[in-house]
């Protein structure tokens, strides 16, 4: 009878230290997919933080927002932020264009990763 109940108290204890690793491993799992979750939300914030500097010019805007837009994406080509291309002739359609003419200003983005690709000026 006594070794009935040691091995009972034996298998209570294992079947104790089983749970205690099952929620262990739950615990690290969720505590990963926290963290995957987490890098993904900062680079999204870091895509949207980038893009917005540029989508304040987008619509019809004067030649000097225009050519204010121009100016900010040279600085941005200049250093190792995303490359942005010019859609059409932009900085030619600034070109003794007077003051108080009218541009739309368009954005185009990568489709893979977010980021803004490039930018057109038209004339109005």
């Amino acid at each position: 009878m006594d070794n009935a109940s040691k091995a009972l108290i034996i298998a209570g204890a294992i079947l104790i230290a089983v749970m205690l690793v099952s929620l262990g491993v739950m615990l690290y799992n969720t505590a990963a997919n926290v963290a995957e979750n987490s890098v993904g939300s900062v680079d999204a914030l870091g895509i949207q933080g980038f893009n917005a500097q540029f989508e304040s010019y987008f619509g019809t805007k004067s030649r000097a927002q225009a050519q204010g837009l121009v100016n900010k994406v040279r600085a941005n080509n200049a250093t190792d932020n995303p490359y942005i291309n010019w859609s059409g002739d932009a900085e030619g359609q600034l070109a003794g264009a007077k003051n108080n003419e009218r541009f739309t200003i368009r954005g185009y983005y990568d489709d893979s990763t977010g980021y803004l690709d490039s930018i057109s000026i038209t004339k109005n």
